[in-house]
């Protein structure tokens, strides 16, 4: 396979409308009847485990699986010693206001085809996709109903409520609040989950507590609101806010919950620190002592600067900065692989980059799927387990609306990625963010070419929830 080409050839290849086919051949004009595309000679991840087989894409976009020998194909692209999967879900997908053709580039180049941001969202999603429709994506997308921005449109609980409704209708796909950034009362947080439970939505918890002493707390909280509410609680994060100095403990609540007949589920990112704006509550007075860390831990992510008490200071004010803790500073065996051998625990991000070069934010925006699948090759997880988390788990957490994605199977959108078992990895630091995962061959974007050797195109769409 070509290497991958640098950012600036990507975009020169945009600029020119070019797409990078496979060698040897050209796609010009219509599709002949049949087929659009056959994956030929890979291994396919479908049913839960790896099999030797073609995939083919007809004109619909549609997965064929039926025997493809005599089939009218347009486009045969050769997959040999490649790995032939589902386009990876990111659920916890984080645009944070940045450039989007830059977030969903990083997106696309780390396997994922579907990004939802379901960590926070907007207030209106009806307006959101209105919006979204009119501009072109690279990548599926949606979002939750944001507690915190219902929150800062309305003063009344039963207000807010109402607008949580407004934004289920207009095809919010979760109720979404971090209570550690913007405390409420576990009253008013139960009103919204309640409403969740109704539209069979799940409520998305950046939990109340990141510190040692108080860690576990959130967690007893997230049970307690399964439990009152009867909705489905997805823990954000748990690795950097509830299960990071106990994950043992923690995860024992959640099986605990699991067993009383609770829907709970939790996600982590594959990383060993956490990085999180200045400005946040996590960092007011007293984080030194809660986190065991101190100025000169804290480096700006995408610049390498190591902060002082002035600068924390001077950045604390003027806000917009991220900056990561020591990796490490999570014990990565304890906060990540052990969750992800509970059958309850997802892989999101938690991120996406903002911009091209300079202050940005964590790596684990442009390189969480190619870093997760590396680790369990790695450890001993294992390929078929670890795809299977990565496809199937949020294809269960969000139900519906993605019912014919997140799996090889006839009639399935096709959302596609080749990658090379051997290769696949990211290599991006806190330093340095900005990094096309490694080992990524190609993408379709309902049964669209969206990255072939680096080399993007437009072929994503709304999902909305019912």
């Amino acid at each position: 396979m070509t290497p991958s080409p640098n950012r600036r050839s990507v975009l020169r290849a945009l600029g020119a409308g070019t797409l990078c086919l496979a060698a040897g051949t050209a796609f010009a004009g219509g599709i002949p009847a049949g087929l659009a595309w056959r994956l030929r000679g890979g291994r396919v991840f479908t049913q839960g485990r790896l099999e030797d087989r073609d995939v083919g894409i007809d004109g619909d976009g549609r997965i064929v699986l039926d025997d493809l020998t005599a089939a009218t194909v347009a486009e045969v692209v050769d997959c040999t010693g490649r790995i032939v999967a589902p386009g990876f879900i990111d659920a916890l997908a984080d645009r944070a206001g940045g450039d989007s053709r830059v977030y969903e580039e990083y997106k696309l180049a780390d396997g994922v085809t579907t990004a939802l941001e379901l960590h926070g969202g907007v207030a209106d999603p009806g307006a959101y996709h209105f919006g979204e429709s009119r501009r072109p994506h690279r990548i599926n997308h949606g979002v939750g109903a944001k507690v915190m921005a219902v929150r800062a449109l309305h003063s009344s609980v039963d207000a807010r409520s109402r607008q949580i409704e407004r934004a289920l209708d207009g095809g919010a796909l979760s109720v979404s609040h971090s209570i550690e950034y913007q405390p409420v009362g576990f009253p008013e947080l139960l009103a919204y989950a309640r409403i969740a439970a109704r539209r069979t939505r799940p409520v998305v918890l950046h939990l109340r507590y990141s510190s040692a002493a108080l860690e576990l707390e959130g967690v007893r909280e997230a049970v307690r609101l399964a439990r009152e509410s009867g909705a489905h609680v997805h823990i954000a994060h748990l690795n950097s806010t509830g299960g990071t100095f106990a994950p043992e403990a923690a995860l024992d609540l959640l099986r605990a919950g699991r067993a009383e007949g609770l829907a709970l589920t939790c996600c982590v990112y594959p990383y060993g620190f956490w990085a999180t704006y200045l400005r946040s509550r996590r960092f007011d007075y007293g984080w030194r002592e809660r986190y065991g860390l101190d100025f000169s831990d804290l480096e700006v992510v995408g610049t390498g600067e190591r902060l002082t008490a002035r600068s924390f200071a001077h950045y604390r004010q003027t806000g917009g900065v991220i900056v990561a803790v020591p990796d490490g500073t999570m014990d990565i065996r304890r906060t990540v692989d052990l969750p992800l051998r509970e059958p309850f625990c997802l892989v999101g991000s938690d991120g996406g980059m903002k911009r091209a070069s300079g202050p940005n934010t964590h790596p684990r925006g442009s390189g969480t799927f190619a870093t997760a699948v590396r680790r369990a090759i790695d450890t001993g997880l294992g390929l078929e387990y670890i795809l299977g988390v990565l496809t199937e788990r949020p294809r269960a957490l969000i139900g519906r609306p993605l019912d014919d994605r997140g799996r090889i199977a006839a009639g399935a959108r096709a959302d596609v990625v080749v990658f090379d078992p051997a290769t696949i990895r990211n290599l991006g630091t806190a330093a340095d963010p900005v990094k096309h995962s490694e080992g990524i061959d190609a993408v379709f974007v309902n049964g669209r070419p969206a990255y072939r050797a680096g080399v993007l195109e437009v072929a994503g769409v709304g999902i909305r929830g019912g």
